[in-house]
């Protein structure tokens, strides 16, 4: 196995596009945390990537809840006092027509695909400051 040595954190990575992502990287020789509401998912395909547990971590995380971010990150900071890349992949789909939409359930779509982000890389911004070549990704599907 290569040296794991850059670190990434993943949103929405338990399924999709996001466990698409946290697998090219992990096969690319990345440390990788799937961070997802859906722990168990998770959990599974982090033990489909790395059984030993080394180098994935799995972590309940709400990207809607500010607390819950910051706890991702001291869990990135304590188990890797690292992080290299952040990729903002979590997501949910307005799947209304025009005329049905709430402005709770817009609002909630907002929170989840551009708060999260802003949370993200706030949360983020002291770890990914420390390393020499940080990146953010943002993505968004339909």
């Amino acid at each position: 196995m290569r040296d794991r040595d850059r670190v990434v954190v993943v949103t929405g990575a338990a399924n999709g596009i996001g466990l698409a992502t946290a697998t090219l990287l992990w096969e690319r020789g990345w440390a990788v945390v799937l961070a997802d509401l859906d722990v168990d998912r998770a959990e599974d395909e982090r033990r489909r990537l790395d059984p030993a547990g080394g180098a994935t971590v799995a972590h309940r995380t709400d990207v809607t809840d500010t607390a819950a971010v910051a706890d991702l990150m001291a869990a990135v900071h304590e188990r890797f006092g690292r992080l290299d890349a952040l990729v903002n992949n979590a997501g949910r789909p307005v799947s209304a027509r025009l005329e049905e939409l709430t402005d709770e359930a817009w609002s909630d779509a907002l929170d989840v695909n551009l708060g999260s982000a802003m949370r993200c890389c706030r949360a983020a911004l002291p770890l990914l400051r420390c390393s020499s070549s940080a990146s953010v990704v943002n993505m968004a599907s339909a």
